[in-house]
């Protein structure tokens, strides 16, 4: 029974330690996809600063940000969905069963509506015809 344990134990590292090579290894790859037309090798050029400045500012100011926007939100989507289920303790909870689903509608209607009407000059409609 002891070596079952263990065995199941050795089994969850092991693909915590896979799903971990595979978010780093999609990571490089989204650093080389986009529709700049860089070759691989500009950008591990432009990784290590030695491309032109264009291909610089593609790496670092927009396919950089984008990977660690991905991997950050992704983890935070991840620990808030692990720690509803833990809660609830219910492996199937969904954000509807609290009501987030609604109070997030909620919260989106009201930005659209604060950020509109002072656009707007405090009217809902135009009356413009």
């Amino acid at each position: 029974m002891e070596r079952n344990v263990l065995h199941g134990h050795s089994l969850k590292k092991a693909t915590a330690y896979i799903l971990l090579a595979a978010v780093i290894i999609m990571a490089i790859i989204c650093l080389f996809v986009g529709s700049s037309g860089m070759t691989v090798a500009d950008c591990f050029a432009a990784l290590a600063k030695k491309s032109t400045a264009a291909n610089n500012r593609v790496i670092w100011n927009i396919r950089v940000p984008r990977v660690l926007a991905a991997i950050i939100a992704g983890a935070g989507l991840s620990v808030s969905g692990l720690v509803m289920q833990t809660n609830l303790n219910n492996p199937m909870a969904s954000p509807s069963t609290l009501g987030v689903s609604n109070a997030a509608v909620f919260g989106a209607n009201l930005s659209i509506i604060e950020t509109a009407l002072p656009a707007n000059n405090g009217r809902c409609y135009s009356t413009k015809i």
